[in-house]
């Protein structure tokens, strides 16, 4: 037989985290069907911890029963300033109704919780889920208006470059960059700081035996038109400027 509950029956519970024994005080209206209540608050910073330790490894204790007003009164007593800013409990705002507080230890556990989120695995999966689905040109146009006029500062560059090092591209990733860069002319300001980076430094000998190796036969004829076209031109518009004067 299945025990029936008041259906105005609220309660003032405690949930606590068995590994690190924090907890949180809330306010709750009971289901009707006591061994059917799961309910494990609606507190943001609590739901983001079972995220991270599990709902098994959380404990939930009814302190007491009442009428709503009444829990409400007692969880306004319990969960003041002092409580909220105790780095053992997950409350972030005071008990009671149209209480809120926001002190630096609330906006410390949010910053936690929001940490908590992003997990390595979470993020992997995200990634994952992305891939192979090409962006609209509306949203490119949006990522690249937003990004405009930002500078990264050193710090950011020196990250970017250490998470790249040792990094090896695949050779269909190779590819792809070459053939989007293929046919887009490079400023004069890239140029020039192309020139400052690669000036006094002088490739290797096996640096320039890979060099020389990855050059296909296709790839001298089509470096060898291209100087002989630049020499060409060159030659007609000193001519040109000999017959002008």
């Amino acid at each position: 037989m299945k025990v029936v509950r008041n259906k105005n029956v609220w309660s003032l519970y405690k949930i606590t985290n068995r590994i690190n024994n924090k907890y949180y005080i809330g306010v709750h209206k009971e289901c009707k069907y006591p061994k059917m209540d799961k309910y494990m608050s609606s507190g943001k910073v609590v739901h983001q911890a079972i995220k991270k330790y599990g709902v098994e490894n959380f404990h939930r204790k009814v302190l007491v029963y009442g009428s709503g007003e009444y829990c409400y009164s007692l969880e306004g007593k319990i969960v003041d300033e002092k409580f909220v800013n105790c780095i053992n409990t997950y409350n972030i705002c005071g008990g009671g109704i149209g209480r809120s507080y926001t002190s630096e230890e609330t906006i410390r556990k949010i910053s936690e919780s929001n940490k908590i989120r992003w997990t390595e695995a979470m993020k992997k999966e995200n990634s994952e889920s992305k891939k192979g689905k090409p962006r609209s040109l509306e949203t490119c146009k949006k990522i690249s208006e937003s990004q405009k006029g930002k500078l990264i500062s050193l710090e950011t560059r020196k990250k970017m470059s250490k998470a790249k090092k040792g990094k090896l591209l695949s050779l269909e990733t190779r590819k792809k960059m070459s053939k989007a860069m293929k046919g887009k002319p490079k400023s004069l300001k890239h140029c020039k700081k192309m020139s400052e980076v690669r000036m006094g430094k002088t490739a290797s000998l096996s640096t320039r035996k890979k060099m020389s190796e990855a050059w296909t036969e296709s790839m001298k004829k089509e470096h060898s038109e291209k100087l002989k076209k630049y020499y060409r031109e060159k030659r007609e518009k000193r001519e040109q400027r000999k017959r002008e004067k």
